[in-house]
């Protein structure tokens, strides 16, 4: 049960990649599946390192919201930030 679940949700986010625009697909597949730096990326794309900073989180919250809207994660509150003490 525990195998197809992971199967399941590995697809989810697979899927959710796939909608993205593929510039952040690409930042974000490569810092979370190639496990590459910001500036790696940087330099594999021929782009500034504050731009693929900024394509990873846009990615990111991209995937986020695909995820959400498909019921697999809870969506977010509205970019609101808790501090942990």
């Amino acid at each position: 049960d525990e195998a197809a679940l992971a199967r399941a949700d590995a697809e989810a986010v697979r899927a959710a990649l796939r909608d993205i625009p593929a510039l952040q697909r690409d930042a974000v597949y490569g810092a979370f599946y190639e496990s590459m730096t910001h500036r790696e990326l940087a330099e594999r794309m021929n782009r500034p390192l504050g731009t693929v900073k900024s394509l990873v989180r846009y990615g990111l919250n991209n995937v986020r919201k695909k995820l959400g809207s498909k019921g697999w994660i809870e969506p977010a509150k509205g970019g609101q930030r808790h501090e942990s003490s």
